[in-house]
């Protein structure tokens, strides 16, 4: 005799997950409780988001007409800040980062960091192909090649495009 959705028993247990017929449910597969991850996961966006606004209000935002240093940071820091409250509805949606997944966003994370300061002491393209090179060959797994192409021509395009098309002042090295 065939249940239909509403009459399917939900396991109770992790143990009761390995007998549910996920492929033939009509709904949400059953979760657990949501755990730490999800809750503090759109915290931290949030908080990252202030600090990065801040520090772009500092840096002066201009206007659209005139755009200051700090205006496209403080845009991407509002879009984060507004979208922490949709990590907490999405939040048991997804299953948890694992330990690789976190150690792919460091690596993606670390070189970005370093970006900031090299960029005083290398400019945009020097900075900018240090920080891909490091992103695109181990933690994308590019070969050396393409890696270094990419990480030379990115940066060069966009010291282009923001610098000599748009006006925005940039140090190219």
């Amino acid at each position: 005799m065939s249940k239909n959705a509403a009459e399917q028993k939900l396991p109770q247990h992790d143990d009761e997950l390995d007998d549910y017929d996920l492929e033939n449910y009509e709904g949400s597969p059953p979760r657990d409780e949501p755990g730490i991850i999800d809750w503090y996961s759109p915290v931290v966006m949030f908080i990252l988001g202030v600090i990065v606004l801040l520090a772009a209000l500092d840096l002066g935002i201009g206007t659209l007409q005139d755009p200051g240093t700090g205006l496209w940071p403080a845009l991407n820091a509002v879009l984060l800040i507004a979208m922490a409250p949709l990590g907490l509805f999405a939040r048991h949606k997804f299953e948890p980062p694992t330990q690789q997944g976190l150690l792919r966003v460091l690596g993606v994370a670390a070189p970005m960091l370093i970006f900031v300061p090299l960029y005083n002491w290398a400019g945009l393209i020097g900075a900018g192909a240090v920080a891909l090179i490091i992103i695109t060959r181990f933690v994308g797994g590019m070969r050396w090649l393409p890696a270094f192409v990419t990480s030379v021509m990115t940066p060069v395009i966009v010291y282009v495009v923001f610098a000599i098309l748009l006006g925005v002042n940039l140090r190219p090295f």
